[in-house]
C-alpha cells in the first residue's frame, strides 16, 4: 500500500531557531568589537584626533556592525529557506512568517545594538559596559512593567487594552512570554511590536550618538564620565533588578 508523505507546516523559527538568538549573541559581540577601541586610551585618542567629526565616527563604526549583523542574518536565513522548500512533499514553510520574523529579529538587535552604544558611551570599561548595557536595555521597560502591574491589579479589566496587557518591546516581550505573560510566536511575528522596538532603536541611537559627541578621550578606562553618574548606575542597578 501507498502512503502519502504527510506535509509539515513550518514557520521561519522552526527551519531557523538560531536566528531569534542572534540578538542577544551576535549583535552584542559584533557591535562591541566595533566599540570596542573606546575603552582604550591610546585607541581613543587616535580616533577623536582624526578629521572626522565624532558622529560619522561613531556612526561608521555602529553600521559596520549592523551591516555584519545583516549579512550573517539574511546568508544563513537564505539557506534554511531554500533548503526548506527543497522538500515541498515534506515541508510547507509559511513564506509570511519570514518576513515578519525577521524584521523582529532586525528590530530587536538594532535596539540592543543602539542601547550597547549608550552604555559604551558614558563609561569606559567592559564590566561598566555590560552593567550599563542591561540597564539602559531592561530599566524603561522594567519601570512601565510596574506601573502596568499597579494598573492591571487595581482595574484588571485594562489587561485587554494594547500596552497594559503586553510589553511592545521585543526583548522584554520575551523575557515575558517565560513568565507566561504573552506567547513567542505571536511577539516574534507582531508588526506593532517591531515597529515599536524599531521606533525606540532610532531614539536610542540619537541618544547614543549624543553622548558619544560630547564624551572625553580621557575617560577611556574609567567606570564611568563622572563621580555622579557612576551613583546614577550603582541606584539604577539595584532599580532594574528590583523592577523585573
Amino acid at each position: 500500500v501507498d502512503y502519502e508523505p504527510s506535509v509539515n507546516v513550518l514557520t521561519f523559527l522552526d527551519i531557523h531557531p538560531i536566528a531569534a538568538f542572534s540578538m542577544v549573541l551576535v549583535a552584542p559581540v559584533l557591535i562591541f568589537c566595533a566599540l570596542k577601541w573606546v575603552n582604550s586610551r591610546k585607541s581613543s585618542d587616535f580616533y577623536h584626533s582624526l578629521c572626522e567629526t565624532r558622529e560619522c565616527v561613531f556612526l561608521s563604526a555602529f553600521a559596520a556592525a549592523v551591516s555584519w549583523f545583516l549579512i550573517a542574518l539574511i546568508s544563513s536565513s537564505v539557506v534554511a529557506v531554500v533548503g526548506t522548500l527543497m522538500f515541498p512533499q515534506y515541508f510547507f514553510l509559511n513564506i509570511a512568517s519570514v518576513f515578519y520574523n525577521l524584521l523582529a529579529i532586525t528590530a530587536a538587535s538594532l535596539f540592543i545594538m543602539a542601547a550597547i552604544s549608550i552604555a559604551i558611551s558614558v563609561t569606559g570599561t567592559y564590566f561598566n559596559n555590560i552593567i550599563v548595557s542591561f540597564i539602559a536595555t531592561f530599566f524603561p521597560q522594567a519601570l512601565f512593567f510596574a506601573i502596568r502591574v499597579a494598573v492591571i491589579s487595581n482595574s484588571p479589566i485594562m489587561t485587554h487594552y494594547g500596552i497594559f496587557g503586553q510589553s511592545y518591546n521585543i526583548p522584554f516581550a520575551l523575557i515575558e512570554s517565560v513568565f507566561n505573560i504573552g506567547d513567542v510566536e505571536h511577539v516574534m511575528g507582531s508588526i506593532p511590536h517591531a515597529i515599536y522596538t524599531l521606533v525606540m532603536a532610532v531614539i536610542y541611537l540619537v541618544i547614543a550618538t549624543a553622548l558619544f559627541k560630547i564624551r572625553k578621550s580621557e575617560f577611556a578606562g574609567n567606570s564611568a564620565v563622572g563621580k555622579k553618574v557612576q551613583g546614577l548606575f550603582r541606584v539604577l542597578v539595584g532599580t532594574t533588578a528590583s523592577l523585573i
